[in-house]
């Protein structure tokens, strides 16, 4: 039986044991178990985790590192010692990680048209969702229930930004990129920017001075500035991108912005600052099949890049594209958009069965 999670950092565990799949070796015709840590201690030093003591038979089975995956369960006559922090198992066993997600599914919302763009109100209860080329809709984070729908100024609305308090929405009736304050439901406009194509996605950086921004049709990213004097933010400068059809854009850190376009084929780009200038490049581990797109990233606790691959479903890397971890393909084919949440609670956006899978494993990460 699996031992529910707890605050196991460095200790004795009572009727335990700690199993694991490499990295372990048995002690024999030991008389009890402070001759077992004796004989570890001194045999394996810095690389000893833990141990399982058997009174059964007097022996004890030493747990070495590194371990790849691992667990605690119930076990009769056995006693388990725990010499080092366990590692972070999420981190080390991705393969738990995806199995214990798509076990944890929760019903489908109900319809909800194209949607692109998916983040979670301040107060943590809303799940906000932006239908492509429509309006804001609020749903119960729990239950995936409509909570209010929100028709966003502007007829046409492209795709939105959350950052905290502030909710953005860009529409092209009139051209325009509005930010809210997002406490009441975005109905507090704070900022309106003037905008000449369909703007598709914005990010701010450092500290709020800064937004960059991608439009539909065109080949760069603009950057504004916040004017600390009139307390708006203005048009500053461009830098190219290579191809037209901007789709998404997410922030790693102040220096690391990824870009995604809806084009067949194109890896994931990538915008790194150094010494106080953008470079734009790709990551071409990233690269799908030729029918397929890469319309979005995100980050989960362990670093890692997850990709929202339209013709395919999910692909994970790590954080710099470089190698494929794990693929998960039987989700969906056509998604368009994700949200990673504390313990790996995820939603994901089924851009043409229009509505929103959900995911709740409540996983806890170290024991």
């Amino acid at each position: 039986m699996q031992i529910a999670p707890m605050a196991v950092r460095i200790g004795r565990v009572s009727n335990a044991s700690l199993n694991v799949q490499n990295s372990s070796y048995l002690l024999y015709t030991q008389l009890n178990i402070n001759q077992c840590i004796c004989t570890a201690i001194l045999l394996y030093n810095s690389t000893l985790l833990a141990l399982n003591y058997f009174s059964s038979n007097q022996s004890c089975q030493v747990i070495l590192l590194p371990i790849s995956s691992y667990g605690i369960v119930s076990s009769a006559n056995s006693t388990l010692i725990i010499f080092q922090t366990l590692p972070n198992r999420c981190c080390s066993d991705l393969s738990f990680v995806l199995k214990s997600i798509q076990l944890a599914q929760q019903p489908a919302s109900i319809s909800i048209t194209q949607p692109v763009f998916l983040s979670i109100s301040p107060a943590n209860n809303l799940l906000s969702v932006m239908s492509y080329y429509g309006s804001r809709t609020l749903f119960n984070r729990s239950n995936l229930n409509v909570s209010v729908g929100v028709t966003s100024v502007g007829s046409q609305c492209a795709i939105a930004a959350q950052s905290e308090n502030l909710f953005v929405s860009s529409c092209d009736t009139p051209h325009s990129i509005r930010i809210y304050n997002d406490t009441i439901y975005g109905s507090q406009l704070l900022y309106v920017l003037n905008a000449t194509y369909n703007v598709r996605q914005v990010v701010f950086t450092r500290n709020y001075t800064w937004l960059l921004v991608i439009n539909q049709y065109l080949k760069v990213v603009q950057f504004y500035a916040m004017d600390l004097q009139t307390n708006m933010f203005i048009y500053n400068y461009s830098i190219p991108i290579p191809y037209a059809i901007s789709w998404s854009l997410t922030r790693y850190n102040d220096t690391l912005i990824y870009l995604c376009f809806w084009e067949f084929g194109i890896p994931v780009y990538i915008l790194s600052l150094n010494n106080s200038v953008w470079a734009v490049s790709n990551l071409p581990q990233t690269k799908p099949s030729s029918s397929q797109v890469v319309a979005q990233v995100a980050f989960d606790s362990c670093n890692r890049l997850w990709t929202v691959v339209y013709g395919y479903g999910i692909k994970i890397y790590d954080l710099m594209g470089q190698t494929l971890l794990a693929s998960w393909s039987s989700v969906s084919t056509t998604l368009s958009t994700l949200l990673i949440l504390d313990n790996y609670e995820i939603f994901l956006g089924d851009y043409d069965n229009n509505y929103i899978l959900h995911y709740t494993p409540n996983l806890q990460c170290t024991l």
